[in-house]
């Protein structure tokens, strides 16, 4: 694309030095030069920064992986690397750690997200979020170096469902963070209830913002249409994208799973029942509306599922995707991420679906 871009705006510039050129293309009506106008402009629109989420806490990647990738033209992996929770002692303490095997990712910018629960926030004094900035730091720089040591950390996200009780510390530990690492880029996620109401919620003092647009609903609601991705939902939190004081990035699903219901009550998230395999799966009758039934006691994954028992398969179809993208149009000109990427879901991914995201 940007061969042809280069070869049109020659072509243009070509004819403009040429008088001759020039009088016969006045005398057609400038036929040729609209043609060439049309054409250039088809092929100057933006191009987004391509990434995608790994949120597995024991990644293994191959080289098929890294080939998805490339095919895809993803240059930015954001990689959860651990969590922050509060322990019996009420200390916040970063919690797990990322356990990577697999190829080289060198030619790919890693961004480290940590995942910070919004509990662990609440009744936290400035020293101990400062301890926390000085203990992220400490840790993300040394599973770096000891992981990715050909790669170079430049930017950490920070991802935290905070609410007006909690954002005067998380907002705390962004400006703790930035102060002590000057050359650092801080991102912050973004939830569409913290979009809609900035008054309430506050804005991050994050040098950028990712809009997780994602999970609207609750999954043990079994009248809920679709908890994963419904625009119907999403378009009432977007009133605010256009004035929104913060550079914007835009997340979306690309991802599925099962809802299971016993008796009308949510039991569980099925990761491994989603829409790649559930037509395959011999213990489910299908019902209607992406509903499922269990036709037999059946253990799978560990799980025991009874005769009666309900799935309600969640995915993410390309129509809706368009349609969010449409809706979220004010910050779709930068960089998307797709929510999430693992080798087993690799299938639910399609590459034509990328592209109607990416494009």
């Amino acid at each position: 694309m940007r061969i042809l871009k280069t070869g049109l705006y020659y072509t243009i510039l070509m004819i403009l030095k040429n008088k001759t050129i020039l009088k016969n293309i006045k005398q057609t009506g400038l036929i040729l030069l609209t043609i060439l106008f049309f054409l250039l402009s088809a092929c100057s629109s933006p191009n987004n920064t391509r990434s995608i989420y790994l949120w597995k806490a024991d990644l293994k990647l191959s080289e098929k992986d890294t080939t998805f990738f490339n095919n895809a033209d993803i240059t930015k992996l954001y990689i959860r690397f651990f969590d922050i929770t509060k322990n019996a002692e009420k200390r916040i303490i970063p919690k797990g750690s990322l356990k990577y095997k697999g190829v080289n990712l060198k030619n790919y910018k890693i961004i480290p997200v940590i995942f910070i629960e919004n509990s662990s926030l609440k009744n936290t004094d400035n020293k101990a979020v400062k301890e926390l900035s000085e203990n992220i730091i400490e840790k993300v720089k040394r599973f770096y170096d000891k992981k990715f040591p050909e790669n170079i950390f430049t930017e950490l996200q920070l991802d935290c469902d905070w609410t007006a009780s909690t954002k005067e510390s998380f907002f705390k530990l962004i400006d703790e963070i930035k102060s002590e690492n000057k050359s650092l880029t801080v991102s912050s996620t973004i939830r569409l209830h913290q979009l809609k109401y900035p008054d309430k919620t506050g804005i991050p003092p994050a040098d950028k913002g990712i809009l997780m647009y994602y999970n609207m609903g609750s999954f043990k609601n079994p009248h809920e249409k679709n908890s994963i991705l419904n625009n119907e939902t999403g378009k009432n939190y977007l009133k605010n994208i256009n004035n929104y004081p913060l550079e914007l990035s835009l997340a979306l699903p690309v991802f599925s799973w099962s809802v299971w219901f016993k008796q009308k009550e949510a039991k569980a998230l099925i990761y491994g029942i989603n829409s790649n395999n559930i037509s395959n799966i011999k213990f489910l009758n299908f019902n209607k509306d992406n509903i499922y039934t269990v036709n037999k006691d059946t253990v799978f994954e560990q799980k025991y599922f009874r005769f009666g028992d309900v799935l309600k398969l969640e995915s993410c179809e390309p129509k809706e995707l368009k349609i969010a993208k449409k809706l979220c149009q004010p910050i779709t000109n930068g960089e998307i991420i797709i929510f999430s990427y693992a080798p087993e879901n690799s299938k639910i991914i399609k590459q034509n679906l990328l592209e109607e995201v990416y494009k």
